[in-house]
């Protein structure tokens, strides 16, 4: 047991060690622009995932207080009916894609935490991001998934095991959610992000 629980540490260590930081520099800069446009963040997942995409939202609201006013972000999956309500009358496939669908504007930002990046619901969310001139952002493990063709910004994760990818994205969270924090939002430029 004890080599599981290393090996996995290990593991993790290592995709943290290789994650590629000018790509969650492109994902920081994303998100404020959005806010400094006028621009919403939408947050979407399956699973875990979906937990991940509700806790992003939960930090930013909170604890970038420094820009809270005005600072808009969404969690497709935190309306539970409205969620089920699609997926029962429409189709599954479709319950992010009939929340977003005459809501999103071309300066905002939508995000998806997976694990496979194939997910059909995000998918098709994406296609129609992609078609409105919204920034896409994905945010998954090492499975080539289709989100990466549709994505303005891919963030892989280097492995394939989804504990460690979902525990990625919520280091990810909060480093971006920090960063912000850290200074105020019309000083962040490119040479001083990171």
């Amino acid at each position: 047991m004890e080599y599981i629980i290393k090996e996995y540490v290990r593991e993790e260590i290592c995709a943290l060690q290789n994650l590629d930081f000018d790509k969650v520099n492109e994902i920081l800069k994303s998100i404020v622009s959005a806010y400094q446009t006028g621009g919403r963040v939408y947050l979407m997942g399956n699973g875990g995932s979906s937990a991940n995409a509700s806790h992003w939202v939960n930090d930013m609201r909170k604890n970038i207080r420094n820009i809270n006013n005005g600072f808009d972000v969404v969690c497709l999956t935190d309306n539970v009916p409205l969620f089920t309500a699609y997926s029962n009358d429409s189709a599954y496939e479709d319950s992010f894609l009939e929340q977003i669908k005459g809501r999103i504007r071309q300066k905002d930002v939508v995000i998806a935490l997976s694990v496979s990046g194939n997910s059909p619901n995000l998918v098709r969310a994406f296609q129609y991001a992609k078609e409105m001139n919204c920034r896409t952002i994905s945010i998954i493990a090492d499975y080539n998934g289709d989100l990466m063709k549709l994505s303005d910004v891919a963030l892989v994760i280097g492995t394939k095991n989804y504990g460690i990818a979902e525990d990625i994205q919520q280091t990810i969270n909060h480093i971006l959610v920090q960063t912000i924090k850290e200074q105020p939002v019309t000083m962040i430029r490119e040479e001083n992000v990171c």
